[in-house]
């Protein structure tokens, strides 16, 4: 992906999915496999889709200001350690059928407009993450095919998802 892709400063969806990209991508769009730092700093930018590829490594740790972020079915791999400290817009985030093992909770605390949150078909371990109670308008929470352990329980003082809708856990040990 050219360098240039940052200076188009009105662009505002980019839908490279199901292109069958693949590795890791460099800086031109004939090869693209990683999310090069010019897209990330595409200011208005408010939906990227780059779902249904072969896009491998880790995340880059900041992604603009976006209402949507889908990057299903790809191999993105490690820790979630996207910055969403000033980003207050997240409305949809789905990254299903990746490989990713653990979620920091502050990647994604400050996304109160969150509405879907997919995390199915990961390699996520460990308890429920708590933190998630803290999203008040989150409607669709998809942690399936995690493995995550341990009992599901909330006190009566905790606020629980006022908005949530649907939620699935199946093929969890929760």
């Amino acid at each position: 992906m050219p360098p240039e892709i940052g200076n188009l400063t009105r662009l505002a969806v980019l839908d490279l999915s199901n292109i069958q990209l693949n590795g890791k991508l460099p800086d031109s769009i004939s090869d693209l496999s990683e999310i090069p730092t010019p897209l990330c700093k595409a200011t208005s930018l408010e939906i990227l889709d780059l779902s249904s590829n072969r896009i491998s490594g880790a995340l880059p740790s900041y992604l603009g200001d976006l209402s949507k972020l889908d990057l299903h079915e790809n191999q993105f791999e490690g820790t979630l350690t996207l910055n969403f400290t000033n980003d207050r817009r997240l409305v949809t985030f789905n990254m299903n059928n990746n490989h990713m093992e653990r979620l920091m909770p502050l990647a994604l605390a400050n996304c109160k407009q969150l509405k879907i949150l997919d995390f199915g078909n990961n390699k996520i371990s460990g308890t429920f993450p708590r933190w998630l109670l803290t999203l008040p308008e989150l409607q669709i929470l998809v942690l399936r095919s995690n493995l995550f352990y341990g009992k599901l329980s909330f006190s009566k003082m905790e606020p629980i998802f006022p908005q949530l809708r649907i939620i699935i856990f199946h093929h969890c040990s929760i």
